[in-house]
């Protein structure tokens, strides 16, 4: 049991990609929709917006693999306001050997106020090698 809870402590952090040296915040919420449909060659269709200060993204038809939960981060630099979306368990030890196409929607709070390049990227669990990150869709949003 102590080998556990040590192992527990040990962990760390989200599993983020190295370019962002451990500097993702979790969005505000992530709403994943049920499975719908099998995903082509391309990434979906994803847009930005403001609403009361938060800034939401709306991504339709992202591909995961099946029955795999999603989740969000986000981070500033410069004038980029950069979004990941990646699975929640990056490391699952059974991965699912199909693949599907969900909606996916985030709401991000506490960004700054002023004029960002956002920039909506992805990727895969560590079972897909290489796991780069892959851009869904970039836009221009001002927050208030």
């Amino acid at each position: 049991m102590l080998w556990w809870i040590l192992m527990l402590g040990c962990s760390g952090g989200p599993d983020l990609p190295d370019a962002w040296n451990d500097e993702g915040t979790p969005v505000l919420l992530v709403t994943q929709s049920d499975c719908a449909g099998q995903p082509g060659d391309d990434l979906g269709v994803a847009d930005f917006s403001v609403q009361d200060e938060l800034v939401l993204v709306d991504w339709n038809e992202a591909p995961f693999r099946c029955e795999q939960q999603v989740t969000g981060f986000w981070r500033t630099t410069g004038t980029d306001l950069e979004v990941l979306v990646q699975p929640a368990d990056m490391s699952g030890n059974n991965v699912a050997r199909c693949d599907c196409l969900y909606d996916v929607d985030l709401s991000i709070a506490d960004v700054p106020s002023g004029t960002w390049t956002a920039r909506l990227v992805t990727r895969g669990d560590n079972a897909n090698l290489p796991n780069d990150l892959a851009v869904v869709a970039t836009e221009e949003v001002t927050v208030p």
